[in-house]
């Protein structure tokens, strides 16, 4: 009874939650909630990926471009570290932190044939070709940089990586300003990754790349907890092997919330798609895992990638506790997920509400309720 009690007082307090932002055009996702009985909401989880990347402009430059066996042209990482105040070696690690690049055409940060650990940080990047390239690279990490990019060509991207393994992009924002060309280059990507492994993509926010992330010739990556909005594909995996697509959440103007072409044994876990024309697109993938993603108001759910084949989505693949809500249920893809014309908070997990017209998305993910402790 007291637990019931609880969940009418919730109820009431999500209610007068969405009479004050029912007016917003927001999406508010909040993940890990533990409900008490003393009614104190404790997020588990402090990161918020939508929060802006720290000021910087402690330098202002056009480019940077180092390459770690080419000192004579370019630069090493010791040679930058000795000559230039916007490089440091700090704790085994060089550090690239509060840079502001700002310039026509080009690359904004450039680093190749490097396998010592270094960071970019707190970077700004604007009016570039590419934000950040990678070129046989080893032991990166891009965190908490805010890109925007204002021009498109085949091999643009916010961050590039190329035949670069073992790196990680955590917690950046990435834009393509002005958005209304996007759709002149379905090839521009948000995050790019070209045979290279070992990746490990969390956290950032996507919006107005033609591709949100795409990886191509990779294995063993973690794409996990990232947003990504109006992008006309928003993951696009293409000879792809064991890697994890899980927790993200992608909305809105995409042919594809997720493609995927010719990959094998991934998990695709606990994503949350909405209002895209397919939810999950699926072409010669095979022994892959797809569980408990939530699909809402695409035109259909699951789905073949019709530019590269009709009805052949792979063999050996696993549908377990999807859920599609309002959308149509491909033929292709009978009975591998659960259609519902309206939501029922029981068949999840989590608790989720949602407003016409997308204004207002409230997500509580693995919330349960508790006792108070002894």
């Amino acid at each position: 009874m007291r637990i019931k009690k609880q969940f009418i007082k919730l109820a009431v307090i999500l209610s007068s939650i969405l009479l004050i932002i029912s007016s917003l055009n927001n999406v508010i996702i909040l993940e890990d909630i533990e409900i008490v009985q003393n009614n104190v909401l404790d997020k588990n989880n402090e990161n918020n990926n939508l929060i802006p990347p720290k000021s910087s402009g402690s330098w202002t430059l056009t480019s940077i471009y180092i390459d770690n066996t080419d000192g004579a042209t370019h630069g090493t990482w010791a040679q930058c570290t000795a000559n230039y105040d916007w490089c440091s070696f700090i704790g085994g690690y060089y550090v690239l932190e509060n840079i502001t690049l700002i310039g026509s055409f080009g690359t904004g940060i450039r680093i190749a044939n490097s396998i010592v650990p270094f960071r970019i940080k707190n970077c700004t990047i604007l009016q570039k070709e590419t934000g950040i390239k990678f070129e046989s690279v080893s032991n990166g990490e891009i965190i908490n940089c805010h890109i925007e990019v204002r021009y498109w060509g085949s091999d643009y991207a916010g961050i590039h990586l190329q035949n670069s393994d073992y790196n990680n992009i955590y917690d950046n924002i990435i834009e393509f300003v002005p958005r209304e060309y996007f759709y002149m280059s379905s090839s521009f990507k948000g995050i790019r990754g070209d045979n290279s492994d070992y990746l490990d993509i969390n956290g950032n926010v996507i919006k107005g790349t033609s591709t949100g992330i795409g990886i191509y010739d990779s294995i063993n990556s973690f794409l996990t907890d990232n947003t990504i909005s109006s992008c006309v594909i928003g993951i696009g995996c293409e000879y792809v092997q064991h890697t994890d697509i899980s927790f993200n959440q992608i909305f809105g103007d995409a042919w594809y919330g997720i493609e995927l072409n010719d990959n094998d044994n991934l998990t695709i876990e606990e994503n949350f798609i909405v209002e895209t024309n397919t939810g999950i697109g699926i072409s010669y993938t095979h022994n892959s895992l797809f569980k408990e993603n939530i699909l809402i108001d695409n035109k259909e759910g699951f789905g073949d990638v019709w530019y590269y084949s009709w009805g052949y989505p792979g063999e050996n693949n696993t549908y377990i506790n999807n859920v599609i809500i309002n959308s149509i249920e491909n033929e292709d893809f009978k009975d591998k997920s659960k259609t519902i014309s309206s939501y029922d908070p029981s068949i999840l997990y989590g608790l989720l509400i949602i407003t016409s017209g997308l204004i207002t998305i409230i997500i509580f993910k693995k919330w349960k309720v508790l006792g108070k402790k002894k």
